[in-house]
């Protein structure tokens, strides 16, 4: 077995089983993630369609602002700087 594979076989599941759609990430989630599938489902909740909020998402995580544990701040569209 292959590192995600367990993934892909849950993703699997679902689809065979009728699911519309799914979100999944091979990725760990770290602050980022968080905020993005936060934001992602405030979306959908308000309405929009699932490209729609993703898309609404990415603008606005890239528009706010993290915080390292040194509560220093950090941009997320430049983490680095």
């Amino acid at each position: 077995m292959s590192r995600g594979e367990g993934l892909i076989g849950l993703t699997r599941v679902f689809m065979y089983a009728g699911a519309p759609s799914i979100v999944v990430s091979l990725w760990n989630v770290d602050e980022s993630t968080a905020e993005l599938m936060t934001y992602f489902y405030q979306n959908l909740k308000d309405g929009m369609t699932k490209v729609e909020a993703l898309h609404q998402a990415k603008i606005k995580l890239l528009s706010s602002r993290g915080k390292f544990t040194t509560e220093q701040e950090f941009s997320f569209a430049q983490p680095y700087l």
